[in-house]
Formats: structure tokens, sequence, C-alpha cells
């Protein structure tokens, strides 16, 4: 009986032994296939496979680390909601990691998260404080609330580092838009030095001699923008508007032709001023004409007002009044083929002599043609009264 226990006992430990040896070989499967998981995420995350790179990643070990990788393939896709659970999951499970916060901030300033953002890059600045990224970040979320909040955060991020170029041209830019324009031109000046063809700190140089009278030198910059990159509406304007200020009337005039034909046509600034540069040349007539076209520009149209009040009064029917309005409609615009058509439509419900209502269906087939809206219904109303009218005759 002694002896059956025994073996029993050894057989349990046996099968115990046993156990425990099979469960950590496949704890160092799992654990081996985690890592090789892994390793293959960083390979397709590398090579911009970034579906992939999740699926392999969340079958390996989901710490810290590969919840901080899966945020940036999600970031990389564009899936920003995604993203934060995982940098959240992964400063869930370790909150010291620098670059994790980093990473985290940045798509909440991004999103447009600023209260949130802002304890982020405050803890950052906190337990980072030679890292002038941080204050940076503070003063580009000062921004979004007042910009004098951000002034100082930029100028202890040039204290870290004073060669911190996007620094320099936040304040550059935040001084020169509140008119601070001796305060911001050494920033403007720190920039260009760096690079003499810096289009955002050659902008700001632009923007600080045009708003000071300095015609002459902004002329200079913005010619060298232009030259950069073709230019756009408001530095041709700009432009423009220097070479007018300079008396130099036919270069004026030359910018403002190319304002007209290449980004505005409408604009009676436009016309007005390449009038008075005309009239600079003594080229009165031209000017005068220039002149003329942006009075009609700033003259409002009222036809479409004239209209609706016509429809009132022809739902009432009232057709004189409905002849009237329309008729006023018409003169502040001829090209309307509403008002034109429905002023013969009215004049039909007026009128008793057919050949005086004949009279204004033709008008209309006249002067808009086949191309006409209302041509059709027009030209049968009409084919029908010329119809009656020579019956009326006969």
């Amino acid at each position: 009986m002694k002896l059956r226990n025994n073996t029993y006992v050894i057989l349990l430990f046996c099968s115990l032994i046993v156990t425990s040896t099979h469960a950590q070989t496949l704890n160092k499967v799992t654990a081996r296939d985690a890592g090789l998981y892994e390793k293959q995420g960083d390979s397709l995350f590398e090579l911009g496979d970034y579906n992939r790179a999740i699926s392999a990643y969340q079958k390996s070990s989901l710490d810290a680390e590969t919840h901080f990788k899966i945020a940036k393939s999600y970031e990389a896709l564009g899936f920003s909601k995604e993203a934060l659970e995982q940098f959240e999951l992964s400063l869930e499970k370790d909150d010291s990691k620098t670059i994790v916060q980093y990473n985290y901030g940045k798509l909440l300033y991004s999103l447009g998260n600023i209260k949130q953002a802002n304890p982020v890059f405050a803890s950052l600045a906190a337990n980072n404080p030679k890292n002038p990224n941080y204050p940076f970040y503070q003063g580009l979320l000062g921004e979004k609330e007042n910009d004098t909040l951000a002034i100082p955060f930029y100028k202890e991020a040039l204290s870290h580092d004073p060669k911190h170029l996007n620094s320099v041209y936040r304040l550059a830019k935040i001084l020169t838009e509140k008119r601070k324009f001796n305060q911001a031109k050494p920033y403007i000046e720190q920039g260009l030095n760096v690079d003499d063809s810096s289009k955002r700190f050659l902008l700001l140089k632009a923007l600080s001699s045009f708003y000071q009278d300095k015609f002459h030198d902004a002329i200079l910059t913005i010619k060298k923008l232009i030259d950069l990159d073709n230019g756009n509406e408001d530095l041709w304007e700009k432009l423009a508007i220097s070479y007018a200020k300079t008396y130099q009337y036919q270069l004026a005039s030359e910018a403002f032709e190319k304002l007209i034909q290449d980004y505005d046509k409408e604009n009676p600034f436009y016309y007005y001023n390449l009038g008075k540069c005309l009239m600079g040349l003594d080229e009165f007539e031209k000017g005068r004409l220039e002149i003329q076209i942006a009075i009609a520009l700033q003259t409002p149209q009222l036809d479409k007002e004239y209209v609706t009040i016509a429809a009132s009064y022809n739902r009432e029917r009232d057709y004189q009044k409905t002849i009237e309005f329309l008729q006023k409609a018409l003169k502040e615009n001829p090209n309307n083929q509403y008002a034109q058509y429905q002023l013969a439509v009215a004049a039909d419900n007026y009128f008793k002599d057919d050949s005086e209502v004949l009279k204004y269906y033709e008008r209309y087939i006249d002067f808009f043609g086949e191309k006409g809206d209302f041509y059709q219904l027009a030209t049968a109303r009409s084919n029908d009264l010329k119809e009656k009218i020579h019956l009326q005759k006969e």
C-alpha cells in the first residue's frame, strides 16, 4: 500500500514537470512569435505599408512601444481618432516616454484640440527645459487664443536655441502684423541671413516696407518674390500700388492690367487705378474709359429686385405695374432674358392691340435669337399673333 502511494506521488510529480516544461516552451514560442510580428510590422512601416504593419503589430505583445507604433501608422494613414486612442493607450502603460508625449501633443495641436494639447506641452517643457521645440509649440497654441500670449514662449525657445528659425519667423510675423516694424526687423534679417531666398521672410520684409510707405524697398523685395514663384494677386497688387506711388506709371499700368486679366476682371479698384496711371502718362481718353468701367462696376444692378416686384403685381393682375417694373429691370440689365420674356407676356395681358403685343415678342426674338431660353415660346406666340392679325385684316 505504501509502495503504491509512493508510485502515485512520483507519477504526479513527473506530470507536473512535463506540464510546466510544456507551458514554458509555449511561452517561449509565443514570445518569439510576438517578436517576429513586431519586426515584421517595423519592416512594413518603413516601406509605408501601414495597414499591414498595424495587423502585424496587433499580433505582437501590445506594450507601450507597440501602441506607439500603431499610433504612428494610423496617423500616417490619416486616421486621427484611432491614432489618438493608441497614443493614449501607450501613455497609460508608460507615461515616461517623451517621444510618445511629443507626438501625441503634435497630433492634438494639428487637430485643433488646444485645451488637451496645452498640458502635454507644458509638461514636456517643464521636464525638458533645454528643448526649444516644446515652448515653440506652446507659442503655436498661444497664437490660437491670443498672439500676444505666444511671444514669451517663442522668446523662451530662442533662449534655448538662438537659431530656432521657426520661432524667429513666428516672432517676426506677429510683430509685423502688429505694425511693430522696428521690433520685427532684426528677426526678419536673421531669417534672411540664413536663407536670402526664404519666401516667408521675404514676404514679411516686403510687407514691412510697404506698410511703412517705403515703396522703393517694397518693389525690390516683391520683384524678388515674384521671380521665385510668379507671385499671387496680393503681391501683384502691392507691386502695382508701389509703382504708382513712386510715379512709375508705365510699370504700374502694366501691373494693374495683369491684375485685371489674370486675377479679377470685375475689380473696380484695379480699373480706377489703371485709369489714373494712364492719365499720368497723358493717355486721357483711355484713362477716362477705365475709370468709367470702375464706376459701372460699383453701380449695383437691381434687375432681380425689380423682377420680383413685377411678379407680385402680376399675381395681383395689375399688368400696368408689372410692365413698369419689368421695364425698370431691363434698364438695369438689358440681358435679363426672363424679364424680357415676361414683359412680352405682361403686354399680352394688358394691351388689346395685337400689333402692339407682337412688338414685345419680336423684340425678345431679335435680341436673344434661337439661343434664347424662351425662344420657342416667344416664336409660337408670335406666329399666333401674326395669324390672328392677318385674319383680322381679311
